[in-house]
């Protein structure tokens, strides 16, 4: 005969923002543990672990009841959080690419349903499984960075710095045609290793080209650019230039 397991449920209950400002208050005034314990009718350990957890980390600074209400939400919400990349297949299939082939996390969630119809992810979760999870595998990045940097939400609006810029929305109809000589294109070459940049204008119809080096990347040199290779054509041959 199996002994029956008395009625009575032990169910522990979390501690609320209430008696979190009455530890506070009662640490003020210099209250032991155990009397914080017996007025809120609760066990000294608990009182000792929530102490421990939801201080500071600076001793200069005391615990604080809306402070350690926020740490407290906070490790629930982790707590609760989904696992980034919980499959072991899925993990191994990604730590593999990115160390012997140098894949990025973009390529292996692309690959990784081909290879495997079952199976699927994004890119954005290995990205977050590596910097949580798997910091030693950063070095395999394209750009490593110490921390993820996190993606702006939303396309920004590109101005042009480019005085009196025509627009290419601007650009006649029969300029697309090719058929007549005198419509140009202008657009920079920029170099990521230095900062090398060189502007380059094509006439459309001939192909007939001009490159010249830029001081430096600003619109203005660009600016400065098309002015000096216009002034070394002979006068009526520019009809439009687009930018």
């Amino acid at each position: 005969m199996f002994k029956s397991s008395t009625n009575q449920e032990k169910c522990y209950a979390h501690l609320s923002l209430a008696e979190r400002e009455e530890i506070a208050i009662a640490l003020e005034q210099g209250q032991s543990m155990r009397s914080i314990a017996e007025t809120l009718g609760r066990s000294p350990s608990s009182i000792s672990r929530e102490i421990k957890r939801n201080s500071p980390p600076v001793n200069k600074v005391t615990y604080r009841g809306n402070r350690a209400q926020k740490r407290a939400e906070d490790r629930s919400c982790r707590s609760h959080a989904k696992e980034r990349l919980a499959n072991p297949l899925v993990k191994a299939y990604g730590e593999y690419h990115l160390i012997h082939d140098g894949w990025t996390p973009e390529g292996i969630a692309g690959r990784l349903p081909l290879d495997f119809p079952e199976y699927k992810t994004n890119y954005e979760s290995i990205y977050r499984w590596i910097y949580t999870k798997r910091r030693d595998l950063i070095p395999c990045l394209v750009r490593g960075h110490t921390k993820r940097h996190t993606r702006p939400s939303g396309k920004k609006t590109r101005v042009s710095r480019i005085p009196k810029r025509p627009d290419i929305t601007e650009r006649p109809a029969t300029v697309d045609l090719r058929a007549q000589a005198g419509h140009g294109e202008a657009d920079t070459v920029v170099s990521r290793q230095s900062k090398a940049c060189a502007a380059v204008l094509v006439e459309r119809k001939s192909r007939f080209f001009i490159v010249l080096r830029m001081k430096d990347k600003t619109a203005s040199a660009m600016h400065e650019a098309v002015a000096a290779a216009l002034s070394g054509l002979p006068a009526g041959s520019r009809k439009t230039l687009t930018l």
